[in-house]
């Protein structure tokens, strides 16, 4: 190997007035030349059949050219890598068709590994706008000031799942039921299978009924049962009523729908003789509103019954259809039979 001089490194001379020459060995030059050789003798070289240059698997591009017939076809999870895919390969079930549209049966015997994944958990979701996350958490942690912490997780798109360390704090919860955060109401409710539907409609909801000169001959579960089931559907007891820690009342969690008229006793008939009346009292009671059979409005804020007290005083509704605003008369609104098309920036 050459030595290569660098003219740049050689000095002037020093103050002995001897030259100090400083050769800079490179093998750079060197280097090159063979890389340049090497790609030369591969360009002479043909390419054979199984795509390799001296024995040697050309790259992605080359495999390509081989026959598309030979061997399996690709799978799309080979195609797009393995990181873009999960590495099971999904099952596909024909699905049932019901006048052209597609149905899909499921049993809750499915679920069984879920139920016992999620039995304690306790879920939450807002009646209206939905609050940021760390604001809720920071929220509830004041207002329980539970003993341990607990997990909070986003559950679906609208919901909040809620942990508990230990049994008591999950009771203590569910003990102070639902609440207001913000001026939005708070419902917590008792995890069960597909509990999202139950509050995308929102046509039952859990309330605390106080239950007043309670007999201790019904001090049970099925004495509960009984009573509460006037109301709706019992779900559990607090945890003074349960221990018979506090007797002057009992305290039952009931899920009600919208034709609940909220009862104020219920009578006990005994050996169809005597008869006794068990007064109620109830903490909370939910709006809700008759025509759309739902929670969270009453029917004075019913937005249908304010679209139709608006026509039938004559004022135009305005509908948005996509990017344009239409104006429609109202029934009996003669001075204008056609309709008028505007957008957000003026008349079309």
């Amino acid at each position: 190997m050459a030595l290569i001089p660098n003219p740049t490194l050689i000095p002037k001379n020093n103050g002995d007035g001897h030259k100090r020459h400083i050769l800079q060995v490179s093998s750079s030059t060197h280097e090159e030349e063979t890389d340049l050789e090497t790609r030369r003798e591969h360009e002479d070289q043909p390419v054979v059949e199984d795509g390799s240059v001296h024995g040697k698997k050309l790259g992605f591009h080359e495999e390509q050219a081989r026959n598309p017939n030979e061997g399996t076809k690709p799978s799309w999870s080979s195609i797009l890598g393995r990181q873009a895919v999960i590495k099971k390969s999904l099952p596909f079930y024909a699905p049932t068709i019901v006048e052209g549209k597609p149905i899909v049966h499921v049993q809750s015997s499915q679920f069984t590994h879920l139920q016992k994944q999620f039995e304690n958990l306790i879920i939450g979701r807002f009646v209206g706008k939905k609050l940021p996350f760390g604001f809720v958490r920071e929220t509830l942690t004041r207002t329980w000031r539970l003993k341990n912490n607990f997990i909070m997780k986003q559950y679906g798109e609208m919901m909040y799942s809620f942990k508990f360390i230990s049994d008591d704090d999950r009771k203590q919860v569910l003990e102070m039921g639902s609440l207001h955060i913000a001026s939005q109401l708070f419902i917590l409710r008792p995890w069960k299978l597909f509990v999202e539907a139950e509050f995308n409609d929102l046509k039952t909801i859990p309330v605390w009924v106080v239950m007043k000169r309670f007999p201790m001959e019904l001090w049970d579960d099925e004495g509960f049962g009984r009573v509460a089931s006037t109301i709706g559907k019992p779900l559990f007891v607090d945890k003074l009523t349960e221990s018979m820690t506090r007797t002057s009342y009992a305290r039952v969690y009931v899920e009600i729908d919208t034709k609940c008229s909220y009862p104020d006793h219920a009578t006990v008939v005994l050996d169809e003789q005597r008869t006794f009346k068990i007064p109620f009292e109830y903490n909370w009671k939910p709006q809700k509103c008759s025509r759309c059979n739902i929670f969270g409005h009453n029917n004075q804020g019913c937005p249908k019954q304010k679209l139709e007290r608006k026509k039938k005083a004559g004022d135009r509704v305005w509908v948005q259809t996509g990017a344009m605003i239409q104006e429609e008369p109202c029934d009996g609104d003669q001075e204008h039979d056609k309709k008028e098309e505007t957008t957000m920036n003026g008349v079309v």
